[in-house]
């Protein structure tokens, strides 16, 4: 059975996951940082550092299509070794707008999973080690935005979506 403090824990992971697609897909710096402790390491493809360094790798820049890609996670596998520590496996469909070398607009798909050590540092759960595993992936061409909707833009406050939550990046307690 599982108990009240581990589900709170549990909720509480899963929002930091969420949290990190939304930075991502956003290009907000300082969303990205938030989910991980200071020295906490990513390996996510060809970069091996801290996760703080990534975030502003990922953070937005002129260069960059407008566009926000999109990260879906899928099966939150959650493994506690004691009350503090977690091992988190997050399947991820991950869209990513960029440009080819002709610099016509695509899409990069791609399937994998987060394997997340996360621990509960000073009352916060955030990721202490994240490896990222690529399962497989395609490149399509990428259409125009839908007429007649407001386009998902990248970089802080470019976004509808900062209207709605102007205060980045951590919850406000509803104690």
């Amino acid at each position: 059975m599982i108990e009240l403090a581990e589900l709170a824990s549990r909720i509480e992971i899963e929002h930091v996951l969420v949290r990190y697609c939304r930075g991502v897909d956003r290009g907000d710096t300082q969303i990205l940082a938030s989910v991980y402790h200071v020295d906490a390491i990513d390996e996510h493809g060809p970069f091996r550092g801290l996760g703080t360094e990534l975030a502003e790798l990922l953070g937005f820049t002129d260069d960059e299509p407008t566009a926000g890609g999109h990260h879906h996670l899928h099966n939150v596998y959650i493994e506690f070794d004691s009350a503090d520590d977690a091992r988190v496996e997050s399947y991820v469909m991950a869209y990513h707008p960029r440009r080819d070398s002709a610099g016509e607009a695509e899409m990069l798909v791609f399937a994998g999973r987060y394997l997340d050590q996360f621990q509960r540092r000073d009352g916060d759960w955030k990721i202490a080690h994240r490896r990222v595993v690529s399962d497989w992936h395609r490149v399509e061409r990428l259409d125009p935005p839908m007429a007649g909707y407001p386009v998902g833009r990248k970089g802080p406050d470019a976004d509808l979506s900062y209207e709605l939550f102007p205060s980045a990046p951590g919850a406000v307690s509803v104690d």
